[in-house]
Formats: structure tokens, sequence, C-alpha cells
């Protein structure tokens, strides 16, 4: 009787086992499909007050020792583009059209731009590291003088410089500076043109979706003609801006 028992004990826990090894294979299989469910904070930035009275805008939580939780926001785009982005949209218009300007680009271009960047969020940081309202890198974002990637106005004035400066590379041609701008330049060059990458194709296939393929650039002026960027004054109206062009003789 008890050779039996140990008998059927081992076959049960023979069958355990089995059944734990495909438990953790199916674990190991959803996480690979669902690889989201280790990354719960992705999308979120913190603001922080550090311990020495500066603020601290991040994506990685801090100790509470080092600094206070000041406030969280939710950087996923379309979600927050559907909740926030009419309102966000309006109020960034008047320095949309200030730079658009400035630059020689299209409003709605810029527009476009910043919504498929980072759907109005100021906030936003990629997984790439790239920041704010048009997605800067640091690299970027240094060589244009920036000296906070997440005030909107610094954001949108080196990120549409930038955009016209990628037009200006490609002489005009709309898809080929949108794949520089999210791929960059080198890449498009190494290339000859848009790059085979998925994620670029989406990226300017989102933007003409937006602009309904209409062509946007109606200011574009070639690099021999830089001081025609440079004949544009501004003012305050009744607390709005007035942006006026003065031609040069």
């Amino acid at each position: 009787m008890r050779k039996k028992f140990s008998k059927i004990s081992w076959k049960a826990e023979r069958s355990l086992k089995f059944l734990f090894n495909i438990l953790i294979l199916l674990t190991a299989l959803y996480i690979l499909i669902h690889p989201e469910i280790l990354r719960a904070d992705e999308g979120k930035n913190y603001i922080y007050r550090t311990k020495d009275g500066r603020i601290l805008l991040t994506d990685v939580p801090q100790r509470e020792d080092y600094a206070t939780l000041l406030k969280v926001f939710e950087s996923r785009k379309e979600k927050f583009f559907q909740e926030f982005g009419e309102y966000y949209k309006n109020k960034y218009t008047p320095l949309v059209k200030k730079y658009a300007m400035l630059n020689g680009l299209d409003a709605e271009l810029v527009h476009a731009v910043i919504e498929v960047e980072s759907g109005y969020d100021f906030t936003a940081v990629s997984p790439a590291g790239a920041k704010g309202l048009m997605q800067l890198i640091d690299e970027t974002a240094e060589d244009k003088g920036v000296t906070n990637v997440f005030d909107p106005e610094q954001n949108i004035s080196a990120g549409t410089e930038y955009l016209a400066e990628m037009v200006d590379r490609y002489g005009g041609n709309l898809n080929l500076a949108l794949a520089s701008y999210n791929a960059g330049p080198t890449t498009v060059d190494r290339y000859n043109g848009v790059p085979p990458y998925k994620e670029t194709k989406r990226y300017i296939k989102k933007i003409n979706r937006l602009l309904k393929n209409k062509t946007v650039i109606p200011k574009y002026k070639s690099k021999k003609e830089p001081e025609n960027r440079r004949s544009l004054t501004w003012k305050k109206v009744n607390g709005k801006i007035v942006i006026t062009s003065k031609e040069k003789r």
C-alpha cells in the first residue's frame, strides 16, 4: 500500500512540475507578445521639486528623500491629444504662426509636426530621449541655444528653425524634409531618399494625412535668399501677435 501511494505521489509531483513548466512558458510567451506589462510607467513624465529647490522633469521616478513629486503627466500622445489637444493647439497657435513665418514655413505644417511628434504635450519624452512639443534631441536643442527644452516657445522656435533647415536642405521636398526630421539627414542622404523604416514612413503618412496631401510650403525660400526670412517683425496688438513683412530695398 505504501509503495502504491509513493508511486501515485511521484506521478502527481511529475504532473505538477509539467504544469508549472507549461505555465512559465505561457507567461514568457505572453510577455514576449505584450512587453508593455513590464513597462507600466512608460509614457509617464514626472515633475519634481528637488531638496535644493530646483524643478526637475523626468521620465524616471525619483526617491522621496531626494525630491517631492508635484505632478505626473501621461505622455502617450494619442491619449493626450484626444483629451487636451485642441486646447493646447489653440494656446500655442500664436507661437506657431510667429516662428513659422520667421522661418518661411506654413503654420499648418508646424502644427501637423507637433501633433504627430507630441500630441501637444509639452512634457513629452520619447524612449529615445527626444523632448518637448517638437521632440528635440539634446544635440539639436544645444545647437539652437535652447536652455529649457520643455519651454513651449523655445521648443517651437528651435524645432521650426530646424525643420526649415531640412526643407532648405532638400530643396522644398516635404517628404524628404520630414524623413530627415524623423530619422536624421545623414540617414536620408545614405539612402538617397526616404529610408525604408516603417516608423519614418508612418510618420510621413500621418503628417500628409493631417495636411490632406496639400502643398503647404508656399513661403519656402531657398538658401540663396536668406534675407527674406529676416525681414519679418512682430508686435503684440490687443494681446495678439501681429507679424508683418518689410520689403528690403
